[in-house]
């Protein structure tokens, strides 16, 4: 709903969630259960929950739609970083972008521009030097150098060489279709 150029949100009955008094509402993720991030009229932005409550306080310059058990990547002062509802910073590190968070790790951006994964404990698992990374499973990524892909795991350890054009990756499989224009082949590869 909108009201004087405000906006808010109310229920499929018309109950309001969340009264029209932002710039901005946006869902985190894919379930409205996981609630939503408000940017107010200063650009400050917050999180109100499904149930009207206030989860974190409109103060952030940032925050991303992802989260991962009450856990959410916030910029504040210009560097991302991971907080849990109450405000505290989960990962004692700060970073240049964060791409995603699961229970146990976060994908992430050096101030170099490489990316790189670490752990709840802010430990390094996947070394900062890939230009992008996506995770496949919890225990493998697609990792990008150049125009090059491939799989590496969550050791760092190489899982299928970085030389592939191009890799899709298969959820339901849990595999991977990785192409070669050289000479033209197509490979699968499970990572079962």
């Amino acid at each position: 709903m909108k009201k004087t150029g405000k906006f808010g949100l109310c229920d499929d009955t018309g109950n309001i969630i969340i009264e029209p008094n932002y710039k901005k509402i946006e869902k985190i993720g894919d379930d409205y259960k996981n609630g939503y991030i408000v940017t107010n009229e200063n650009d400050k932005c917050g999180i109100i929950g499904f149930d009207k409550n206030e989860i974190l306080e409109a103060k952030y310059d940032e925050i991303k739609p992802i989260c991962a058990e009450d856990n959410y990547v916030v910029k504040e002062n210009g560097k991302y970083i991971v907080i849990n509802k109450s405000g505290e910073k989960q990962i004692n590190k700060e970073f240049e972008d964060i791409e995603a968070i699961n229970k146990d790790y976060v994908i992430a951006k050096s101030s170099e521009g490489k990316y790189g994964v670490v752990d709840r404990q802010g430990e390094t698992k996947i070394d900062f030097k890939y230009d992008k990374l996506s995770q496949t499973n919890s225990a493998n990524y697609i990792a990008k150098q150049g125009d090059k892909y491939g799989i590496v795991n969550i050791d760092g350890n190489i899982q299928f060489e970085i030389k592939s054009i191009g890799i899709n990756y298969v959820e339901s499989g849990d595999f991977i279709i990785a192409d070669y224009m050289e000479n033209r082949k197509t490979y699968f590869k499970s990572l079962r």
